[in-house]
């Protein structure tokens, strides 16, 4: 029997209106990728962000569309054969993303394991010790708190700490940078012993980010991401000031990070495997950057469930002794299904074998 596939689309509105340094989000889109093989169906998710990654949704629904007629070409009992189209789509990464993701999610169904399992016996020994005999159930996460009331940001991080997080990331950039030292100020005086991240989207120049970073490192931030944009311009960034320097959106592949490595003057990588083309990637890269002495740390770019319970998988595998962005889920009004709990400061993963998580939509191939 052939594989079957579908391309679905989805809308998710923000409760609120996302401020950051590169514009405001009034909701997320994006694309469903479901294959099936007849009996178990696995799902990925392609769901490109202007502003952050070079794909637009148009492009991953066209890489989609095409790579649905050449599965239908494939033998379900061969599933490395979908793999070797995947690697055809290198150009697409978020959609080759929604590929192995769908693949990998059925591939751990057909063997009653978790995904995180799966792709740690799959992606190989670098990723967590041998001994270990199964990945962790949950991963921490950090809180993101994006209110623009320093009253408001107060409130929240109080409430964030009272919860029980342990790191609470603050976007910064959109907003005068007067405003928004007393916004890091307030989330510093929720507690003294919270690692405090800061999030910029590049939104400074880099005389502007000096500035303020030489301002904040009062308030013991931990890393800002991005204050500038360019790996060029981060370097510079990395070099003039006391607070740590995150890379982000400015690499956008395994290439761009070890440029930035080689330099020691960003010690933080943030992982988006969807930008990245998955979960093989993503492995791939962190194990480079754990080569260099250097953090990694995974974050969703605000997908739906299925694509944040992707990351987590990916996040509980790599590294599992980090503290993660993969809080994001409780921004929307509403998702595409359910299935993932975040409790005592951690994301945790659906019990089920596979991704554990399947969107409330009936797989009707067309």
């Amino acid at each position: 029997m052939p594989f079957l596939s579908e391309i679905l689309d989805f809308e998710l509105p923000f409760v609120k209106p996302l401020v950051t340094g590169r514009g405001v989000l009034q909701q997320r889109r994006g694309l469903l990728f479901a294959l099936s093989d007849g009996t178990y169906t696995g799902w990925g998710e392609a769901s490109p962000l202007e502003g952050w990654s070079g794909e637009t949704l148009e492009q991953s629904r066209q890489a989609l569309t095409s790579v649905s007629r050449s599965i239908r070409q494939l033998s379900a009992s061969k599933g490395r054969s979908v793999e070797q189209v995947a690697n055809e789509m290198r150009a697409t990464p978020c959609a080759r993303a929604a590929v192995i993701g769908a693949l990998y999610d059925l591939l751990s169904q057909r063997r009653e394991i978790s995904l995180s399992l799966f792709l740690r016996e799959k992606l190989g020994g670098g990723l967590q010790p041998s001994q270990v005999s199964l990945p962790p159930s949950s991963v921490r996460v950090n809180a993101l708190i994006a209110h623009s009331d320093p009253d408001e940001v107060a409130r929240s991080a109080r409430d964030m700490v009272a919860a029980g997080f342990e790191a609470i990331k603050l976007k910064v950039g959109a907003l005068d940078a007067d405003v928004d030292l007393v916004r890091v100020a307030a989330v510093r005086q929720a507690s003294d012993q919270l690692e405090l991240r800061l999030d910029a989207n590049g939104a400074w120049e880099i005389d502007q980010a000096i500035a303020f970073l030489e301002q904040a490192a009062q308030y013991d931030v931990a890393f800002c991401e991005e204050p500038t944009a360019g790996i060029d311009a981060l370097v510079a960034v990395g070099a003039a000031t006391a607070v740590p320097v995150a890379i982000d959106e400015s690499a956008v592949s395994s290439q761009d990070v070890t440029r930035v490595l080689r330099t020691g003057k960003v010690g933080v990588v943030i992982i988006k495997p969807q930008i990245l083309g998955g979960a093989d990637s993503a492995a791939s890269l962190m194990a480079k950057i754990k080569s260099y002495g250097a953090r990694g740390i995974v974050t969703s770019m605000f997908e739906s469930v299925v694509g944040v319970a992707h990351v987590a998988h990916i996040a509980a595998v790599t590294a599992p002794e980090e503290i993660h962005g993969l809080h994001t889920s409780s921004f929307f009004a509403n998702d595409v299904g359910s299935g993932l709990e975040v409790s005592d400061a951690r994301l945790h993963l659906a019990s089920a074998s596979g991704l554990g998580v399947a969107p409330n939509y009936a797989f009707n191939p067309a």
